[in-house]
């Protein structure tokens, strides 16, 4: 899944290292959405964007599980 990272503008409360904006696209088809926070990826707690994407890109293509932070509530998601 692709996501990328939200950007934060003056007068904006910085977004969690882990937050991802959802586009159209395979981030949407995964089930992400603009906010969610990713906290594992196939069990592995991942803290910052740069241990997310290690954890995703070298599997592309294959099936994965995260787990993100949605509304104060963990919620898993199969991506591919």
């Amino acid at each position: 899944a692709q996501a990328r990272r939200r950007g934060g503008g003056e007068g904006r409360q910085a977004p969690h290292p882990n937050a991802v904006e959802a586009s159209r696209g395979a981030a949407e088809r995964a089930g992400l959405v603009p906010g969610d926070v990713v906290t594992r990826v196939d069990g592995a707690p991942v803290a910052t964007w740069r241990e997310l994407v290690a954890a995703v890109q070298p599997r592309a293509g294959e099936s994965l599980e995260i787990v993100v932070e949605r509304d104060g509530a963990e919620r898993a998601l199969d991506i591919v």
